[in-house]
């Protein structure tokens, strides 16, 4: 794996790469927020053997400058997305994205069908507007640096809560990690809320205002979600799937632990 800056006309982006062209194309990874591409990096390393891959720190995450003006919605993304692949020289790519990446994908495919392979996406949810007001009233915390070190409290409550359930801020306290789930980890998603900073919320919440099943079903290019059996919002994703769709989108479950998860997102991709 490499790592590199790219200087795009919407700012520096920091992204991973593993191997070079072959006669597939590439895969570009994204990722939940307010992590960044290391979340997706050992997926990287699984899809290495099969493809050229490219995981990107979203703008305003991980190592990449934030957008200017600062995004409202989720197209306001697309454009560094776009940006990438011209300057790179991408012509088509298979896209991956989970949760929020998955959300950019998604807007990303409807702008640009012809630049798409092929969509795989995991927790693509649909929410009903009072449901999603409801959540965003208090899903995104205060985290401005506090004398007392009081945001660092909250950063660690959101991070390790997320990990147990959603919406995380209706877990109950002293709640246990679930198995398979390290204080590493939480750790780690903890350092990446810290680096994006009190503006961690921004493509959180645009994501959120994307998570609707109409834009699922304007989709006109392969697309295929995966639906784990792990996941914490895996509720809202059968309520997608639930939703009427074209030939060209479908859903897969997967009932095994991260291995079988891997292995299913790697078939989707594959498919033919």
């Amino acid at each position: 794996m490499k790592k590199r800056f790219i200087q795009l006309s919407t700012g520096e982006v920091f992204y991973r790469h593993w191997g070079g062209a072959n006669d597939r194309p590439p895969v570009l990874l994204l990722h939940p927020s307010p992590l960044s591409s290391a979340f997706v990096e050992p997926l990287g390393y699984y899809l290495a053997d099969t493809f050229e891959v490219y995981a990107l720190d979203i703008p305003g995450y991980g190592l990449s400058e934030p957008l200017k003006p600062q995004p409202r919605r989720m197209a306001d993304y697309v454009p560094f997305l776009l940006h990438f692949m011209r300057k790179k020289r991408l012509d088509r790519v298979y896209l991956y994205g989970t949760a929020t990446g998955c959300q950019l994908v998604i807007a990303f495919a409807l702008a640009f069908p012809e630049r798409v392979e092929r969509l795989v996406g995991e927790n693509a949810c649909h929410f009903e507007a009072a449901e999603r007001d409801d959540l965003l009233a208090a899903y995104f915390p205060d985290v401005k640096p506090q004398p007392d070190g009081g945001h660092l409290l909250r950063i660690w409550e959101m991070c390790y809560k997320t990990c147990i359930g959603f919406p995380w801020t209706r877990v109950p306290n002293n709640s246990l990690l679930p198995e398979g789930v390290s204080i590493e980890r939480v750790q780690a998603m903890v350092r990446d809320t810290l680096l994006a900073g009190e503006q961690y919320h921004v493509a959180y919440r645009a994501a959120f205002e994307h998570e609707r099943a109409e834009h699922v079903q304007a989709l006109r290019v392969p697309a295929v979600f995966v639906l784990w059996q792990h996941s914490v919002v895996l509720p809202y994703a059968e309520r997608l799937a639930s939703f009427p769709m074209p030939p060209n989108v479908r859903f897969v479950r997967c009932a095994g632990g991260i291995d079988e998860r891997y292995r299913t997102i790697k078939q989707a991709l594959c498919a033919s």
